[in-house]
């Protein structure tokens, strides 16, 4: 019996054995996987940060190219806004600056040369272009 009883006992002691091993083994396993998604994790955190400062970086840069193109506009506006303006005063000095049939009636009625009619003339269109600016 004794005998019986000692190989229980060591039967007992092996099966508690064979558990504790196979318990190590899985928390080691376990372990194993966790620190592997760990490192994954980290991985896709370090490529999203990436992502992230990339985009960031694209976003300056469109905001930098939006405020170029705002400028531009404005000083494109400017730019038709000046030339409209040369355009009315060059029409108007254009329109003036050859005499009329009646002009030249009246130059030679006060005996005038049609040149001194013309300096008279764009006189004229300038008083008329500074009225007109006021």
């Amino acid at each position: 019996m004794e005998e019986a009883e000692q190989r229980a006992e060591i039967l007992k002691k092996e099966a508690l054995l064979q558990a504790k091993d196979k318990f190590y083994q899985e928390k080691a396993e376990f372990e194993k996987e966790t620190i592997e998604k760990r490192q994954e994790l980290q991985t896709i955190e370090k490529r999203m940060l990436q992502r992230e400062s990339h985009l960031d970086k694209k976003i300056e840069l469109l905001d930098g190219k939006e405020a170029e193109i705002t400028r531009r506009e404005k000083a494109l506006v400017q730019q038709e806004r000046t030339v409209a303006e040369q355009e009315k005063k060059s029409r108007l000095l254009s329109r003036n600056s050859a005499p009329s049939w009646r002009a030249l009636q009246k130059c030679r009625r006060q005996k005038r040369s049609s040149s001194s009619w013309r300096l008279w003339r764009t006189r004229q269109s300038m008083r008329r272009l500074n009225e007109s600016e006021r």
